[in-house]
């Protein structure tokens, strides 16, 4: 029989990869923005969706790697790296409230 629980260090790790690629997105969107031939108000509102994702995606990654964890799930390099990424991902997100 299959082992069918859910797997919080592997939702973590996706979400992880996920809330890098929103980061990569923003950066990109903030990077190349030209007042001067984009609408502002369709940047506004690509920024602020960009950001909800990626903010959304952060909170519940942190979550499942707090829940995993917390169930002392094996520790392979998901854990790991979810250890190392996820705060620095959090002190940037701060950050940019602040900047």
């Amino acid at each position: 029989m299959e082992n069918t629980s859910f797997k919080f260090k592997k939702w973590s790790f996706r979400l992880l990869i996920y809330t890098i690629a929103t980061q990569i997105g923003l950066t990109y969107l903030i990077a190349f923005y030209n007042p001067i031939s984009y609408d502002t108000s369709t940047f506004s509102r690509n920024l602020q969706i960009l950001s909800a994702i990626n903010i959304i995606t952060l909170i519940i990654g942190v979550s499942f790697l707090i829940i995993s964890l917390l169930n002392k799930e094996e520790k392979n390099y998901q854990i790991y790296t979810g250890m190392i990424i996820y705060p620095i991902l959090v002190i940037h997100t701060l950050l940019s409230f602040f900047g």
